[in-house]
C-alpha cells in the first residue's frame, strides 16, 4: 500500500536536499519510491525549480505540481498497452511530498517551527538547533537515522492491502486485513492464470441497471 509522507516546512528551510537524501536512503533499503513537489509557483514552464533537477537526474519518478498544473516526469515510460496500465501511485511503497504543510498526514518538518504554528501530522523535525521537546528531532548530518526512522514508520503501518470507496482510502485494522487477504487468496489459487499471488490489484465497481447478486 503507497504510504505518503510529507517533508514541509518554510520557504529556503532544506526540504528538497532532505527529501533528496530519504529517497536515495529509502530505494536502497529496496523500497519503490516516487517524489511529489507542490508548490504556488509555476512548474511546468519556470526556472525556478532547478534544485527539483536532481531528484529527475537521480531517475526517481517526479510529480511537480504548481500554478499552472501538473507535469509528470516517470523514467523509462513507454507508451504501449503495459504503460497505459499505470496509476499515479499505485505502482510505489513510498511517495515523498514536499509541500503540503496544511495537509493532515503524516510529515517531516524542516527547521525550528514558528511559535504560534501548528500544523497537523509532524513525526518528526529536522534540523531544528534548539530542538522540540517531546518529539522525534533529527539534526543535519543525521540524514541515515532519519531514513532509518521513515523506513521503520513505513513498515509499522503496512497492513498488505489497500481499500478506496468513491476515491477515499478506507483504513481497516491489521487482523481485519489478515482476514480479507487470506479469503481472498484461497480463492485465487484455484483459478488458472495466475502465475503468484505476491501483488494482486482486483477493482470491484458497482455498474448501474447491472444486478449484482453478491
Amino acid at each position: 500500500m503507497t504510504k505518503v509522507i510529507a517533508v514541509a516546512g518554510y520557504k529556503n528551510s532544506g526540504k528538497t536536499f532532505l527529501a533528496g537524501s530519504l529517497l536515495k536512503g529509502l530505494a536502497e533499503k529496496g523500497l519503490k519510491t516516487a517524489y511529489f513537489k507542490h508548490s504556488h509557483e509555476k512548474v511546468i514552464s519556470s526556472d525556478e525549480f532547478t534544485d527539483t533537477g536532481r531528484q529527475i537526474s537521480e531517475g526517481i519518478p517526479s510529480f511537480l505540481a504548481g500554478q499552472d498544473g501538473l507535469t509528470m516526469v516517470i523514467p523509462g515510460f513507454t507508451f504501449s498497452e503495459e504503460g497505459l496500465e499505470w496509476s499515479l501511485f499505485r505502482e510505489y511503497d513510498i511517495v515523498l511530498l514536499e509541500g503540503g504543510k496544511d495537509l493532515k498526514i503524516p510529515k517531516i518538518w524542516t527547521g525550528c517551527p514558528a511559535e504560534n504554528d501548528n500544523y497537523p501530522g509532524i513525526i518528526a523535525f529536522y534540523n531544528c538547533p534548539s530542538g522540540v521537546e517531546g518529539r522525534n528531532v533529527f539534526q543535519k548530518g543525521e540524514e541515515e537515522r532519519l531514513t532509518e526512522f521513515v523506513f521503520e514508520y513505513f513498515q509499522k503501518v503496512q497492513t498488505g492491502i489497500e481499500i478506496y470507496s468513491q476515491g477515499k482510502s478506507v483504513r481497516i485494522k491489521q487482523f481485519v486485513a489478515d482476514f480479507i487477504i487470506g479469503g481472498i487468496t484461497g480463492m485465487l489459487r484455484s483459478l488458472k492464470g495466475i502465475p503468484d499471488l505476491d501483488d494482486i490489484s482486483i477493482n470491484i465497481r458497482h455498474i448501474k441497471g447491472k444486478k449484482n447478486n453478491s
